[in-house]
Formats: structure tokens, C-alpha cells, sequence
């Protein structure tokens, strides 16, 4: 149920923005008996998981997969708790990726055991590498599970000793760990193939988050929403409307009201100012203290580190169909496209406005309702920066024919075989989004970036919390999804709520996520 004006002048709660991190909260909170208003400017929920039909066609814009880990399946725990679960189908993938380098592919099949025998069998002579590699993704996985995001000085020395991965490796790039652990280039780059999906070459990116993604996989496996992500988006705002809250669509919020340094409220483009003694925004986090909130609000310490944080990379992104059978052609769900095996050359590329950190995503192969019979849907990714030498309205044409070429080394006269085409650039996703330069992944997933050196969810404005990518859990979708849960139980507390009226969604025996 979605209305297209707030029905009431005060709330408990608003939330500014429907993507999944402020969808997640606001559902937690009405279920919790909060009366809460969501506002979104777009024509509905979801944010990057808000898809878009053309002729029969259903495309996820930038959501592919969703990962669980098999120790703590959050994203089954939240919508299980919001009572929503069966209207989710979570498909789990036969493999998790293909990565396709200059004359090597390989498929990366699920399970712990099968991934590290996949990439052995290629690099028999890095055996012993590999498995030590994996056996640090597992040890520091468990360290930083048993650790908060903030470590209190007092018994800083006790963590020390008693989780020594996580310390010895919280600062260190991926690039730093693989060097650890193998010797041979071509190992490492196929180890760290799924770089793109956090936006950064190993030799940038934080190995803590770099870590946390790689478990997760390796544990649980990835799935995806049968009828595309939307469902799960459209499942939040079903939980959030029977417990009494409310979605207003295609509704744009100007300002959010402090007074006397805390949050009352938002005021809306028709002039309208709707109170609530708490406000949380998943916008832009820019775009939320230096246009909503304004500097003049905030310390100015405050000012200066927001303008000090590296956004991350934004994206071009194809969307095409094809009558080629890509099933029979051996296409799998998710496949990563390199052009060289050295992975700061890709990265260069990027840079200099030439595709790269390239993805490319089938859906059909796990559900064909996502189009017409006999057609295939193909999404392909490729990271880029917001700016190039000439507008991306006169570059777009370039993209998308250089990208069509590695389209056709993938599935051999594919690019002949193309009945529908439309492409978004960097810009495209500003303007749909109004994240700050297009960024995907909210700030740049560096070590200087990640963890509690990202924002906090409470903010200086008290009443304000933050929600989303920009925040302590960082970006992927079900990162996204449990920082919801996080601004919820400190909006819970906030409220005076009772401690358990936001649930922690730690790991419990559970089902199969298939439904």
C-alpha cells in the first residue's frame, strides 16, 4: 500500500528516503508501535532495488544478488520477524560467479570446500596458499562477529590478545593479505575477482569489508528475489502499512527541521512542514547535512570530515535482451569481465574513462518470468567516475559499443542477437538517486573508510539518525539492510522503548533460505 500524501501533520518517526536501509527501519519501527512516515521523492520504494519494466521486461537497475551467511542468515531473520518471509522467494544460486580473464574463465561453485577445490585445481602449485587465504577470511570473519563496531579503550588491550586476526589485518588492503598468501599474479587476481562489487582494485580496498563479503559468500552461498529485488523492497513497505505506517511516493523533502539543535520534523516542496521528534535519512549523507540540515546546524569539525570522505566510484550500466539461448551459450547467474589480469591496470582504465571492473548479470537463467519467452535479459556493469574529458551524453555511445565486444567474447554473436538496449551513466544515477557523484557504494570502501571510521547512525543533530551505505555497516545490499536495523534499536532506545522492541537478528538455527 503506498499513498501519495503524508495523511497526518505529526509522527513518531519520518524517514527520509525508501531505499532498503530506511525501509528496513521504518518496518522495524511500526511494528514496534511507532506511527511512521516514509518519504520518498521517487515514483516508488526501494531505491537501487526499485525496478523498471520495458515491454515485458522486469530489470533489477542495480541489486543482482543478495548474500547470507549459513551462521547468520540477518535478512531471513528480519523478514521472518516482520512477518512478510513468504513473500519473498530467495532462490539460492547454483554457483556464485564466473570471472572471465584474457584466456582463462572459471566458475566458482558454492560451499567452502568446492570454492578453494575450484581454485586449486587451477593453482595446483598455490595450494597451500589458497587455503591459508581462505582460512584467514574464516578466522577473521569470527574475530570481527565477535567484536562491536567501537572497542572501548578501557579493555582495548584485552581485545588485542584475545582477537589477534582481526587487529593484525583491520588496516590492511586485500592487495596486503594476498601478498601474505600467494606468490603467483594470476592467483591472486582470480582470488580477488569480486573486487567490483565493493568498487575498488585490491590494492585500494579494505580487506575488513573485502573479508566480511567473501565469508558471508563462501559460507551461505547468494541468492536471488525470484521477480527481482523489488519483491523484497515491496515486502517492508507491506510490513510497514499493517502496522500502521505510512509511504508517501513521489513526494520530495526540502529541509529537515532542527530547532534549538535537535530534529522536528521535515518540510516538503509544496511548503508543508510535518513534525516528529525523530527524523532518519537515507539519503545522501551530502546531501542531507549540507542541503536538508544545513552547516550552519552542525560543528564545524563535523563540516570538515564529511567533506573530507572519498565517495566511491559510480557506474555505467547496460540493459539489454537478446533471443540468443545464453543457457545453452553456459551463462551463469553473475559473471566478473577482465580485459588484463593486473587489476590496478583495470582500475587505471577505469580512471581514464575506459570500461572496467566489469559485471554481468543474467537474471533469466534463474528466472525466465523476468521476460518474454525465448528472451534473456543481460545486465552489465562497469565501474566509471562521475566525470569525464567530454559529458557522458556524448561517451554513452562509446560504452555501450566498447562494452558490446565483451559481450561477444563472452557469448560469441551476442551483440547481433540484441532486441532491447538502454544504458544509465554515472549521471543518470545522480539524478535517480541524488547520491553525491553517482556513488554506488556510498563512501569509497577504503581502510581508512570502514567500520566506525564511516558515519555513525546518531549524528550531532540529536533526533537524527542516518541510515544506509554511508553509514558503520557500508555497502551490499544486506549490509544495507541490517544499518536499518541498527538506526531502528537506536530510535528504539531513543523512544524509550523496551530493549527488546527491536530484535538483534543474531544467528540462530534456521532454515533453508530457498523458499
Amino acid at each position: 500500500m503506498t499513498t501519495t500524501d503524508p495523511t497526518a501533520d505529526t509522527y513518531d518517526v519520518i524517514v527520509v528516503g525508501a531505499g532498503l536501509g530506511g525501509l528496513s527501519a521504518a518496518a522495524l519501527l511500526a511494528k514496534a508501535g511507532q506511527h511512521v512516515l516514509v518519504v520518498e521523492r521517487q515514483d516508488g520504494p526501494g531505491g537501487y532495488a526499485h525496478t523498471f519494466r520495458r515491454d515485458g521486461r522486469v530489470f533489477d537497475p542495480a541489486i543482482h544478488v543478495l548474500v547470507e551467511g549459513k551462521e547468520g542468515r540477518s535478512v531471513d531473520l528480519l523478514l521472518r520477524h516482520l512477518e512478510v518471509r513468504e513473500r519473498c522467494d530467495l532462490v539460492r544460486l547454483p554457483d556464485l560467479y564466473r570471472t572471465a580473464f584474457p584466456d582463462f574463465e572459471l566458475t566458482v561453485p558454492s560451499g567452502h570446500d568446492a570454492i578453494i577445490d575450484a581454485h586449486v585445481s587451477r593453482f595446483p602449485h598455490e595450494a597451500d596458499g589458497i587455503r591459508a587465504l581462505y582460512d584467514l577470511h574464516a578466522r577473521f570473519f569470527q574475530d570481527a562477529t565477535h567484536l562491536a563496531m567501537q572497542v572501548s579503550l578501557r579493555n582495548l588491550d584485552d581485545m588485542v590478545r584475545d582477537f589477534p586476526t582481526f587487529f593484525r589485518y583491520r588496516n590492511a588492503t586485500v592487495a596486503d593479505v594476498l601478498d601474505e598468501c600467494l606468490q603467483d599474479p594470476r592467483a591472486k587476481a582470480v582470488c580477488s575477482a569480486m573486487w567490483p562489487y565493493l568498487g575498488l582494485p585490491p590494492s585500494r580496498l579494505s580487506f575488513f569489508v573485502f573479508s566480511q563479503v567473501t565469508s558471508v559468500v563462501v559460507d551461505g552461498g547468494s541468492y536471488y528475489s525470484r521477480g527481482s529485488f523489488q519483491r523484497v523492497a515491496d515486502a517492508l513497505v507491506e510490513a510497514l502499512a499493517r502496522d500502521g505506517g505510512e509511504l508517501a511516493v513521489g513526494t520530495e523533502v526540502t529541509s529537515i527541521v532542527v530547532e534549538g539543535g535537535q530534529a522536528r520534523g521535515v518540510r516538503l516542496a509544496d511548503g508543508r512542514q510535518l513534525r516528529a521528534p525523530v527524523v532518519i535519512s537515507n539519503a545522501d549523507a551530502r546531501l542531507t547535512f549540507e542541503q536538508l540540515v544545513g552547516p550552519e546546524h552542525l560543528p564545524a569539525r563535523f563540516v570538515r570530515r564529511l567533506q573530507r570522505f572519498e565517495p566511491a566510484l559510480s557506474a555505467y550500466v547496460l540493459y539489454a535482451a537478446t533471443d540468443m539461448d545464453l543457457a545453452a551459450a553456459g551463462a551463469v547467474h553473475e559473471t566478473f569481465v577482465y580485459r588484463h589480469w593486473d587489476h590496478d591496470d583495470t582500475y587505471r582504465d577505469i580512471l581514464a574513462g575506459e570500461p572496467g571492473g566489469m559485471w554481468v548479470n543474467v537474471p533469466t537463467i534463474v528466472d525466465p518470468s523476468l521476460a518474454p519467452p525465448g528472451e534473456h535479459l543481460l545486465i552489465l556493469t562497469a565501474l566509471a567516475p562521475y566525470e569525464l574529458e567530454r559529458p557522458w551524453d556524448q561517451e554513452k555511445d562509446r560504452f555501450t559499443e566498447s562494452v558490446m565486444a565483451d559481450l561477444d567474447r563472452l557469448y560469441p554473436g551476442v551483440s547481433g542477437r540484441i532486441t532491447f538496449a538502454e544504458s544509465a551513466t554515472p549521471e543518470t544515477l545522480q539524478r535517480r538517486t541524488l547520491n553525491h557523484r553517482g556513488a554506488i557504494y556510498g563512501w569509497a570502501v577504503t581502510p581508512q573508510q570502514v567500520g566506525s571510521k564511516r558515519l555513525h547512525h546518531d549524528t550531532p543533530i540529536d533526533g537524527l539518525y542516518l541510515s544506509g551505505h554511508w553509514t558503520e555497516e557500508g555497502p551490499s545490499s544486506f549490509r544495507v539492510l541490517l544499518s536499518g536495523v541498527m538506526t531502528a534499536r537506536m530510535v528504539a532506545a531513543h523512544r524509550g522503548l523496551a530493549h527488546d522492541a527491536v530484535p538483534t537478528f543474531r544467528p540462530t538455527d534456521l532454515p533453508d533460505l530457498v523458499g
